[in-house]
């Protein structure tokens, strides 16, 4: 990673509209009484002279390229003094508009506020975008170059956006005002300057206003809350039909039951002719029937059968032939059943 150390960039970045900036509320009070001193109504200008992004600023001495400025390196800003810089009217002249009096951070924008002379208000007071002059260290990762940190602010050159255009696209003045010794009267941008900064710096309108602040809207928090109720209604008779449904199939469930329980024994009986069960399997069977079934359609009342005379094999295992009273034991070699439950057989004695 190479580290290009003191590149002189003539810089000029968007700038990121702050929504009812107040100059005052960032500028000490001492800055303004000792401005007041000197001049009685001083005049002042806030621009947002760097914030993050990819842009392509004019490079002295080298090919212009694209680079990446993140929140980081705009941070940077405040650990160099930019207090007592000069405003330049364009690059190319050095003709003195007036100095930083004050510099702040804001939304990850570094923000400065200067001060014009009387003489320079008429002109100033027309300049609404800016342009940095500084030296950054920068840095080269993955073919792409990125701002590191600045070293210095060597000036700050201000212009009409009518007669430049800047190298990146909606760098505007925020906020100018007049700090008199009453009243303080402040030029808040129009509502056409706020639309096009909007749009040049991509801004969504998520990013801008919240559900809130949309639902006290006049004209969109009328839509916005019949939409809502429109949602919350659609969302109510959804969890209706879903219950319906649910009942529904349920009471389809206990219906299809119901019916395969009517011709459940006529079922049975043909399943057990079908398995060749003997006479005394049929009446234990029965008897295990009567007690209740779990599946009653075709393949479970099969299980059903096939389930019990396995049962009843086992229990027939477990009397040894000849212990019943009156009941001979097999003879020869017949070592099949030798016995099976009699008709008295409860299954509850299982």
């Amino acid at each position: 990673m190479k580290i290009k150390s003191f590149v002189k960039y003539r810089v000029t970045l968007n700038a990121f509209v702050i929504k009812d900036i107040d100059i005052l509320d960032f500028v000490p009070e001492k800055t303004i009484l000792a401005l007041k001193e000197k001049e009685g109504h001083p005049f002042l200008q806030a621009y947002v002279l760097a914030h993050p992004g990819e842009f392509t600023p004019e490079i002295e001495g080298e090919k212009n390229q694209p680079i990446v400025w993140d929140a980081k390196s705009i941070k940077s800003f405040s650990k160099i003094n930019v207090i007592g810089q000069p405003l330049y009217l364009g690059h190319d002249s050095r003709e003195e508009m007036g100095k930083i009096v004050y510099a702040f951070m804001k939304e990850e924008s570094f923000i400065i506020v200067a001060h014009h002379p009387q003489d320079k208000i008429p002109t100033a007071s027309k300049c609404d975008i800016c342009s940095q002059e500084a030296e950054w260290n920068t840095f080269e990762l993955d073919g792409k170059i990125y701002a590191n940190n600045v070293e210095k602010l060597t000036g700050v050159a201000i212009q009409q956006s009518s007669k430049e255009n800047p190298a990146f696209t909606g760098a505007k003045r925020i906020a100018q005002i007049y700090a008199n010794e009453g009243k303080e009267e402040t030029k808040i941008m129009t509502l056409a300057e706020v639309k096009q900064a909007v749009a040049d710096l991509n801004i969504q309108p998520y990013k801008l206003y919240g559900a809130e602040e949309i639902k006290l809207d006049p004209v969109l928090g009328k839509e916005y809350n019949s939409v809502s109720a429109e949602n919350e209604t659609l969302k109510s008779t959804l969890q209706e039909k879903e219950t319906a449904l649910e009942t529904a199939a349920k009471e389809k469930a206990e219906l299809e039951k119901s019916v395969a329980q009517s011709t459940a024994k006529s079922r049975l009986d043909q399943i057990m002719l079908d398995s060749k069960c003997t006479d005394k399997q049929k009446t234990l069977i029965e008897k295990f029937y009567k007690k209740g079934v779990e599946d009653y359609s075709n393949e479970g009342l099969k299980k059903f059968v096939e389930d019990k005379i396995e049962t009843i094999k086992m229990i027939s295992e477990d009397i040894p032939a000849g212990d019943k009273e009156n009941d001979p034991p097999p003879k020869g070699d017949n070592k099949e059943l030798s016995y099976e439950p009699d008709d008295d057989f409860d299954p509850d004695n299982l």
